[in-house]
């Protein structure tokens, strides 16, 4: 029993080493792809400037979302605080970032009948980062395989409509959420 123990109290401080182990790649990795991203060449030189236009052309304008989730993540992994947030609410904030990405993408794209194709439209969301922040879409290319579609289906207004309704729904339910959080006794 005491050997059952003491293996159950190593494998959890092997395990909390590989959290923050993790949690401190991330981090390091995350802040300087921040650096790179901000800096473009001024500071890594052509890597740098291959960061910047490699993250400008994935995620567009929410580079700068994504690496700051990223770095959120590795910190709280070295920390090792649990948030107090439900999977849920995790999933309907993600869900309004997606919305409000593919809202600017939409808007910062123009109508799809001025492409050819839809991978021209990939091509040219992806190849915009490649001259920096002032060039690149709202989006990038990840955005770029949803925006597409419904923009092709619903027009630029459309697909401004549809992914603004969804945007003040995911609000509604956050804001909501929050207040009944609040107001409910301790």
């Amino acid at each position: 029993m005491a050997d059952e123990i003491k293996n159950n109290q190593e494998k959890a401080k092997q395990s909390a080493i590989t959290k923050e182990t993790l949690g401190v790649v991330i981090s390091l990795f995350t802040t300087l792809c921040l650096i790179c991203l901000i800096t473009r060449d001024k500071v890594f030189f052509t890597p740098g400037k291959a960061v910047n236009a490699f993250f400008l052309g994935l995620f567009g304008w929410f580079s700068y979302v994504v690496l700051a989730g990223l770095l959120f993540l590795g910190v709280r992994l070295i920390t090792g605080k649990k948030l107090n947030i439900s999977k849920k609410t995790i999933a309907i904030t993600s869900l309004l970032i997606v919305c409000l990405a593919i809202f600017c993408h939409a808007i910062n794209m123009g109508n799809t009948a001025n492409y050819a194709n839809y991978g021209e439209y990939l091509k040219l969301s992806y190849t915009m980062g490649s001259e920096g922040l002032k060039s690149s879409s709202a989006g990038g290319i990840v955005t770029a395989l949803l925006a597409y579609p419904i923009t092709l289906l619903l027009t630029v207004v459309g697909a401004c409509v549809l992914t603004g309704l969804a945007i003040v729904h995911f609000t509604y339910y956050l804001v909501r959420a929050r207040f009944n959080y609040a107001n409910k006794p301790a």
